[in-house]
């Protein structure tokens, strides 16, 4: 942002500062006057938040919290103040259970981001923050990947997002996928069953079983992304994904693997004997 506007004043305060010792009350207000010349305080909250954002929220799909991302927390008071005040911050969890636990707190008004890559129990307090997100709809995001295939840990997240009732709701996630390698198939039917989707654009499933394709084509209907992989069970028919391409018209990335190989038919009887006709 170029030389400090304030240098000299700055100067000066950091030579008080240094005078002090210790953190009592005087010097706390030195460091905040300090902090409050300097240029990046002139940023308006909003832009500053962004900044911050940009620092913490990974990129990739499954990726999980660097360590120091949150370090600029320690900088001064006033960025302490702002990325409080920044509810996108808290959004990300993090991507394990451990992660999960330790920041569900954070922040209970924004949407949420729901990301996990390793395995692990969930206990009676996440399954509570996950049921009381649910009831709010302040779900934005459900990544869920497991290639191990020893802990029940996705069906766990599954059933505990579904909101109990008869009626069907409405529900605000954008973004959906769940996918497990070496293990058992994830039930997603009661979740697509209890819910419909005005706001899903990018949905992935892999080693999922469903009761029917039909839910995805009489509940979702703005899909960007569609990528079907292997392990789904009953496998995709071919009018079942024809029903569903025709219903989200917005439809720009289709990723499908293939299905089984089909096995050769097994001959219990004697070999069929053939006749040369002449």
């Amino acid at each position: 942002m170029g030389r400090e506007k304030d240098i000299d004043s700055i100067r000066a305060l950091e030579k008080l500062i240094e005078g002090h010792e210790g953190h009592g009350k005087t010097i706390i207000q030195l460091k905040r006057t300090r902090n409050s010349l300097l240029n990046v305080s002139a940023l308006p909250p909003e832009i500053l938040g962004s900044i911050f954002r940009l620092n913490t929220i990974p990129h990739r799909k499954f990726a999980g919290l660097l360590k120091g991302s949150y370090n600029f927390l320690l900088v001064c008071y006033h960025w302490f103040e702002v990325a409080s005040r920044t509810p996108e911050l808290w959004s990300f969890w993090g991507n394990s259970i451990q992660q999960w636990t330790h920041r569900h707190t954070r922040c209970t008004t924004g949407p949420v981001d729901l990301v996990l890559e390793a395995g692990g129990e969930l206990g009676d307090e996440l399954r509570d923050a996950l049921r009381d997100r649910a009831t709010r709809d302040t779900i934005r995001k459900i990544h869920l990947s497991q290639h191990m295939g020893v802990e029940p840990t996705l069906n766990s997240v599954i059933s505990s997002v579904i909101v109990k009732g008869e009626e069907t709701r409405s529900s605000s996630v954008e973004s959906f996928i769940v996918e497990t390698i070496f293990g058992p198939a994830v039930d997603v039917s009661a979740f697509f069953s209890r819910y419909h989707f005005p706001k899903l654009r990018y949905l992935r499933l892999s080693g999922c079983s469903i009761s029917s394709w039909d839910l995805l084509k009489s509940r979702i209907t703005i899909l960007t992304t569609l990528k079907l992989g292997r392990g789904l069970s009953p496998p995709q028919d071919p009018s079942h994904l024809l029903s569903i391409l025709s219903s989200n018209p917005l439809l720009q990335d289709l990723s499908l693997s293939p299905g089984p190989t089909p096995t050769r038919p097994v001959m219990t009887g004697p070999p069929p004997r053939y006749h040369c006709v002449t």
